[in-house]
């Protein structure tokens, strides 16, 4: 893993942050730094959706700067020019990766659909209704196009094939009143329309928010609960949810 790291530093200025971040990614088990507040672990399975229909398989990631946070808290080469450098290059877009693949019966290498096809059939839709068109590669930065690219090497380690076609497709991060077309830590929902297929999330995400304690039973709940799942008792809102 050092090896690789070391290589692809070369070639990009912040590749071995950025692929230390993606080989984490990779893994099942992953320890996050202890001074972080939100678990990565969590965070990473609740962004993450998978379909699989006899041979077709569809892996949708959606990849939001908090994600990124969690892993650079209290990680000693996460300095703050860094973590500025990383919310350049990630905050004025809403992230997803899309791998698309059809394998055989009698065949284990899966025919993949290319970004192009992906990106003339993706949409993603907020809370409103409203939905959004992917961005234009030639409205996309250099230096996120940098970010983007130095995280293949390390998908396509993790992933095989999977990791060799997966495409990052760019969506807004703001709509026209300048708010986050996504926020993961208030109510709604959000969704990935790919074709016929939907891939939905429902918010705010229960790793980003502060545990509930039930008021009947005490037991330490998902924030983003509004019932108890053992006694249906009503449970108390968070700050954020009282000023929606």
């Amino acid at each position: 893993m050092n090896m690789l790291l070391n290589l692809v530093s070369r070639r990009f200025r912040w590749s071995s942050v950025l692929l230390a971040v993606f080989l984490l990614w990779g893994l099942s088990r992953i320890t996050v730094s202890q001074e972080s507040k939100i678990s990565y672990n969590e965070l990473y399975e609740e962004t993450v959706k998978w379909s699989q229909e006899m041979y077709e398989r569809t892996f949708v990631w959606w990849i939001p700067e908090e994600l990124l946070e969690a892993y650079y808290a209290g990680h000693p080469f996460a300095t703050e020019a860094w973590i500025e450098e990383v919310d350049k290059a990630v905050s004025p877009y809403t992230v997803i990766a899309v791998s698309d693949g059809k394998s055989g019966p009698f065949t284990r290498r899966a025919k993949f659909k290319t970004k192009v096809d992906i990106k003339a059939n993706i949409k993603i839709k907020d809370s409103h209704g409203t939905r959004y068109l992917p961005i234009s590669e030639d409205e996309i930065s250099s230096n996120t196009k940098s970010f983007l690219a130095s995280w293949k090497p390390v998908l396509e380690e993790a992933y095989g094939q999977w990791g060799e076609n997966t495409h990052f497709i760019l969506f807004p991060g703001k709509d026209k009143n300048g708010h986050r077309i996504v926020d993961p830590k208030k109510d709604g929902s959000f969704s990935v329309e790919l074709g016929k297929k939907e891939f939905r999330w429902r918010l705010p995400l229960g790793s980003l928010v502060p545990p509930k304690i039930c008021p009947t039973c005490g037991e330490k709940l998902n924030g983003a609960y509004k019932f108890c799942p053992w006694d249906g008792a009503k449970l108390p809102e968070t700050k954020e949810e009282e000023n929606i």
